[in-house]
């Protein structure tokens, strides 16, 4: 079975502002904490295994390979036998990998993009869950999606933008994160109550210009709308532009949702799932493919500031918790 995998440019933030501070260091002290400690309840991930560190090569000892655990909350699957009614209960807690290589010269993270585990932007979360957030000393993780010639980069530059259309996944609860209390914040959340009252689990929302164009889609504005949205959240199943691209000259019609986004695919035809063998495919992917995107990190490479990784804070698993494990 193929898989796909995006491309990042991942950072450590101090107050808001991009450091230097290299992600394998965050990675190593995480991996060093005990298990429990590297348990965040809040998303229910944990940071299981850290791949083979190559320290006889300077550039190659700056990667990490990681696999993250995504334990799932509610439904479990069942184990049975082919021609039988056998259909046992699992008791212990399922578990869905997602696989991540992380490009230390080139403050890369190439993460495996899959509908069951975690999104990229989760795995961030993570990552930052560790950090501290005092109020003169925030510490947060980000990514920098490395982008196609056509995007939200070049959405930026066109002057003619025809429309926008929002799916919305009405199964998805709203993330804590999603500002309800703005306009089209309160839009997206009403929409997505009546849908569910009719049963329907897909809600679609376009904004464009009509036949009598009498006023004209502002640009701008959209473009604005575009950029405060969080569009890796999982509420929005896609997100397409349709506008003039000043890159290609054409008209595009874009799909915002990772599509725009660098991509590889691996293991075309391949139906193993060992998160070594992934990431190991992962890591060979992006060598014979010449280093894709390696370049990008260098767009703000003059803005970083200089910093020393902060002490990390562990976790905590709450005795609940556990005994409910």
């Amino acid at each position: 079975m193929s898989r796909t995998i995006l491309y990042y440019n991942i950072y450590l933030t101090r107050n808001g502002r991009k450091t230097n501070v290299p992600i394998h260091s965050l990675i190593d002290e995480i991996y060093l904490l005990d298990d429990s400690e590297k348990f965040w309840n809040q998303k229910k991930l944990s940071l299981l295994y850290l791949g083979h560190i190559d320290v006889e090569h300077p550039i190659n000892s700056l990667n990490r390979s990681i696999a993250v655990a995504k334990y799932r909350e509610s439904y479990k699957p069942y184990t049975g036998r082919i021609g039988t009614n056998i259909a046992n209960p699992i008791n212990d807690d399922v578990i869905e990998f997602t696989n991540c290589f992380f490009i230390g010269q080139s403050r890369q993270i190439a993460v495996e993009y899959n509908h069951i585990g975690s999104r990229p932007n989760e795995i961030a979360d993570y990552l930052s869950s560790f950090l501290p957030k005092e109020p003169e000393n925030y510490w947060d993780v980000v990514l920098e999606p490395i982008e196609t010639n056509v995007g939200l980069t070049d959405i930026r530059g066109s002057n003619k933008i025809y429309s926008i259309e929002f799916s919305i996944d009405c199964s998805r609860e709203l993330d804590n994160t999603f500002e309800t209390e703005s306009f089209f914040g309160s839009f997206i959340d009403k929409t997505r109550e009546s849908h569910q009252a009719f049963g329907a689990n897909v809600a679609t929302i376009r904004f464009g210009n009509g036949r009598k164009r009498i006023d004209v889609i502002e640009a701008q504005q959209l473009v604005r709308l575009l950029t405060q949205l969080n569009i890796e959240d999982e509420i929005f199943a896609s997100v397409k532009v349709e506008y003039d691209s000043p890159n290609t000259g054409r008209r595009e019609r874009v799909d915002l949702k990772n599509q725009n986004i660098l991509k590889s695919i691996i293991m075309e035809g391949d139906n193993a799932t060992g998160y070594e063998y992934i990431l190991d495919q992962m890591e060979v992917k992006y060598n014979t493919d010449n280093r894709p995107g390696s370049n990008s990190y260098l767009r703000f490479e003059e803005d970083l500031e200089h910093a020393q990784l902060p002490e990390i804070i562990p976790h905590t698993l709450s005795l609940a918790t556990e005994a409910g494990a």
